[in-house]
């Protein structure tokens, strides 16, 4: 009988100082939990004693869990642990807790299925006893949202396997690689699917499928696809896509596709040469990257016939390269040369120019006529034939030479200009009487008008 009296005695007692007890909100250093509806979320807690009171013990007494609305909900269910992992029941969980000091919390919060997805806010209710034997209610509450999507994707990057680095424009040969953080937020694995590919104008390039199961918690999704070199350059869209039990999560980005190397410039050593000489053909060619490519030389002459044709293998550095070819004896006539760049069977550029290989003048007969006569000496008119094969007119110079017993008597040049065909250049002069031998010639040099 004594002993139902002292516990009668000892909660009107508790109940005398709830009556004169204060309300105290405590806040945690965790931003909001969230947790897929059929599942569960644990974690830690920290509480601080953000008020002026120093408690002498805590004691855990209930939780409740209301909806936006302030409305009680149920299928919302709390476990608390001690840091041994033992299960806190209603009782004492701290003692001697200062102000502004903080304390851990382990909990474990499960969702029924039923539970709509949403914001919702837990409360955990304690009791905390002063010295000076006053009671205030310690209220700390909880952000919920649940949630039935069980994956959140924090970020995703792409970068240039071969480079290392994140950039909008891609080599053919080169890897484009999609990292993704993915957090799984179920306590078991989720089986996720996708693809990843290029797509312009709306259609798809190089597709490639995505499998793979994600464990609860912080994951890392590398895939990627290799950028062929004969892809044609262009601007593309790249398109991550991944398919999840109630959700879609979708990336894209644009990249511009080219193969990094121009036929700046081709330019000749000359542009008019004779038959017998040889030309050199000079490739102004910009590199963005280390690569071996083919440059060949194609000439052209009349009815677009090919006349000639070489290829070099060549390594291009970063930067301006020039690079050179020769071009042997050809016949006369106008010459176009195209140039070309290519890797294996793949066109990159091409330029072309052109030149004119010019034919020698020919002297085909010469001919003389006596003028008049002096005791020493006489007038003489040479008359020289020359062809001139070219099709337009050229200048030159005639070069002549006579000599006698002793060596040579005269020697001289006259300028000339040649029209297309048959021309006659005559002229005069005085020579000494006697046998006398003489010879003509058009020089090597010749110039078109």
């Amino acid at each position: 009988m004594k002993r139902i009296i002292s516990t009668i005695t000892l909660i009107l007692l508790m109940l005398s100082s709830l009556v004169s007890s204060q309300y105290l909100f405590l806040s945690t250093r965790e931003d909001r939990v969230t947790i897929v509806s059929g599942d569960y979320k644990e974690g830690i807690l920290t509480i601080m004693n953000n008020g002026d009171k120093e408690f002498q013990v805590v004691s855990y007494r209930r939780y409740y869990v209301v909806d936006e609305n302030n409305r009680e909900v149920s299928g919302i269910s709390l476990e608390l642990y001690k840091p041994t992992g033992e299960l806190i029941s209603p009782g004492v969980i701290y003692t001697y807790w200062k102000p502004n000091e903080t304390r851990t919390l382990r909990y474990k919060i499960y969702v029924n299925e039923s539970v709509e997805v949403g914001r919702y806010t837990l409360f955990i209710v304690f009791w905390g006893f002063l010295g000076s034997g006053e009671t205030d209610i310690i209220t700390v509450p909880i952000s919920l949202e649940i949630t039935d999507i069980p994956l959140v994707v924090k970020e995703t990057t792409v970068q240039i396997k071969e480079r290392g680095i994140s950039t909008f424009h891609v080599f053919n040969g080169e890897t484009l690689e999609v990292h993704s953080t993915i957090y799984n937020l179920k306590n078991s694995p989720v089986y996720v699917s996708g693809s990843l590919y290029l797509e312009q104008n709306g259609k798809h390039y190089l597709k490639k499928d995505i499998a793979v199961t994600l464990t609860p918690g912080e994951n890392l999704v590398q895939v990627g696809i290799s950028i062929p070199y004969e892809l044609p350059s262009g601007e593309y869209k790249l398109v991550y896509v991944l398919t999840y039990p109630k959700g879609t999560y979708l990336f894209s980005k644009n990249f511009y596709v080219y193969f990094g190397v121009d036929l700046v410039d081709i330019s000749l050593e000359r542009t008019q040469i004779m038959e017998d000489e040889s030309n050199t053909a000079y490739f102004t060619i910009l590199s963005e990257r280390i690569i071996p490519v083919n440059l060949t030389l194609e000439v052209y002459g009349a009815n677009n016939e090919r006349i000639y044709n070489q290829t070099e293998e060549i390594i291009l550095t970063k930067g301006s390269n020039i690079a050179k070819i020769q071009i042997p004896p050809l016949p006369p006539g106008s010459r176009k040369i195209i140039g070309k760049i290519s890797f294996g069977h793949i066109e990159l550029d091409q330029g072309s120019s052109s030149y004119e290989v010019l034919a020698y003048p020919r002297i085909e007969n010469v001919s003389y006529q006596k003028l008049s006569l002096a005791p020493n000496k006489g007038q003489v008119k040479f008359l020289v034939k020359i062809s001139n094969r070219n099709p337009r007119e050229i200048k030159g110079t005639l070069s002549y030479s006579f000599f006698g017993i002793n060596g040579t008597i005269l020697k001289s040049s006259k300028d000339i200009t040649l029209s297309p065909g048959n021309n006659e250049v005559e002229f005069i002069t005085e020579l000494p009487l006697g046998e006398i031998g003489y010879e003509t010639l058009v020089p090597t040099t010749c110039e078109v008008v």
